[in-house]
């Protein structure tokens, strides 16, 4: 899909990406946050916004490889997520650790 303003591809690119860690389809998760990030990196317009939509991939990566009930590892990306100023979709982020810590 290509739309003509750039944060609505990135809006719809988040959609999907959380879509396919919903639906634990973590292949093309994977595939998917490898081609939004090479976008983001590519499109210079977005300026410092990049850094908050490469935080997120990145964290999103982190919580794919947590298993369900390592509480320690959860409690720790929690605090690195709950501490990072630079980020989008942060209570998406919390509620999924939130689940992965009981």
């Amino acid at each position: 899909m290509e739309f003509k303003d750039i944060f609505i591809t990135i809006d719809a690119r988040t959609l999907l990406v959380k879509t396919y860690f919903e639906l634990d389809e973590y292949e093309t998760l994977t595939s998917q946050l490898d081609s939004f990030r090479q976008f983001i990196v590519r499109k210079k317009e977005l300026a410092y916004h990049s850094k908050y939509y490469l935080n997120t991939i990145r964290f999103i990566r982190q919580l794919m490889q947590l298993r369900p009930r390592e509480s320690k590892l959860a409690g720790k990306l929690k605090k690195k997520i709950e501490s990072e100023a630079m980020l989008t979709e942060k209570s998406w982020l919390l509620e999924k650790i939130a689940g992965i810590a009981v």
